[in-house]
């Protein structure tokens, strides 16, 4: 059994490490929501200026990660979540650490589907800049790369009469 200080430090650091993970994804959270909405809107200008800026969150998310694992060892809880639930346990009688566990996790749902909007989206208008090109250039699809003779006539299995001198 922990004493009553030990029990307050722990309680303390960990009502830190927390309020700063939860502002860290939250912050990850807006800022991916920004990026989406610049992608959506096609505002090509905004989403430079985004990506150019530092991006929040993920190298403070993992330091505190870090801290809470030494915090947990240091009071000799097992560095995992049934560590940390034990500790919670045994430090929260007010039940706030448990709150913002809680919050915390749902914060860190709520980023994992944002994060998986924004790749759908990336992927969606990869797939539509490669179609377009694809038309502009008059080819089809094609899973095979071509290559092109000395007369710059192209060298596959396709058939097309195309020259390089066309492309």
């Amino acid at each position: 059994m922990k004493s009553q200080s030990d029990s307050q430090y722990c309680r303390q650091q960990l009502v830190q490490i927390m309020t700063l993970q939860q502002q860290q994804v939250t912050a990850y959270i807006d800022y991916l929501d920004t990026v989406k909405q610049s992608v959506l809107e096609h505002d090509t200008d905004h989403l430079d200026q985004l990506l150019q800026q530092t991006q929040p969150g993920a190298e403070i998310i993992e330091q505190s990660q870090q801290l809470q694992a030494k915090l947990l060892s240091e009071q000799g809880y097992e560095v995992n979540q049934s560590g940390l639930d034990t500790c919670i346990q045994q430090c929260d009688q007010s039940g706030q650490l448990k709150t913002l566990k809680k919050q915390l996790h749902e914060s860190l749902g709520e980023l994992e589907k944002s994060l998986f909007i924004n790749s759908y989206l990336v992927r969606k208008n990869q797939d539509r800049v490669k179609q377009s090109i694809r038309i502009l250039t008059g080819h089809q699809q094609s899973d095979r790369s071509k290559t092109y003779s000395r007369e710059g006539n192209s060298a596959n299995t396709e058939r097309s009469s195309r020259s390089l001198s066309q492309a």
